[in-house]
């Protein structure tokens, strides 16, 4: 059985967070938290084991997680991390799902902490509903992710980004700049 040595955040439990949930729990990382602004999703994803805790308050999951995935729309994902600056764990690799990039890597890179490693993502898979209740842990199947590193980033880190979404059900992992990716989503 494969593991996952990390704790690890998902912020929003929504189609693509509730999904990426059900396939990491089947990594069994030391611990899977979700973080969500609705009460129910969270109470419904800690009773179908989907996560291991939730929480409507992000501080103490960032301050033991390794890796937070945050799964909610872009400017959400840049007023996120910029409100709660000051609860990621030290070296703590910070990747989202966005469809977005050039922007939201710029704006977050602005304001990020030395010590921190945003690693922009975007998983091409998806439903035509949204919702926990559509979440599959086996959406990602034979999916393309891609990367979009920067300058900052540590090659470790993106290289533990890669390794995860392969575990995870993703075929090809492709890497270019923010700005290419968000010319070829146009």
């Amino acid at each position: 059985m494969i593991e996952l040595d990390f704790n690890i955040t998902i912020v929003g439990l929504g189609l693509i967070g509730g999904s990426f949930a059900m396939a990491l729990k089947e990594l069994n990382p030391k611990n899977l938290w979700g973080v969500d602004i609705d009460e129910d999703i969270i109470k419904t994803a800690e009773e179908t084991g989907i996560i291991d805790k939730g929480y409507l308050k992000p501080q103490a999951p960032l301050e033991n997680s390794d890796i937070v995935i945050i799964c909610i729309y872009p400017n959400m994902t840049i007023k996120f991390i910029r409100d709660n600056m000051n609860c990621f764990k030290t070296g703590a690799i910070i990747t989202d799902t966005a469809g977005i990039k050039d922007k939201l890597v710029r704006e977050i890179n602005s304001f990020l902490r030395e010590d921190l490693d945003f690693i922009a993502g975007h998983p091409m898979a998806g439903r035509e509903y949204k919702g926990l209740e559509f979440a599959s842990k086996d959406m990602f199947a034979d999916a393309s992710y891609i990367i979009t590193p920067t300058y900052r980033n540590n090659k470790e880190n993106i290289d533990i980004v890669e390794d995860i979404v392969k575990k995870i059900g993703f075929r090809d992992v492709v890497k270019i700049s923010p700005e290419e990716h968000d010319k070829i989503m146009a």
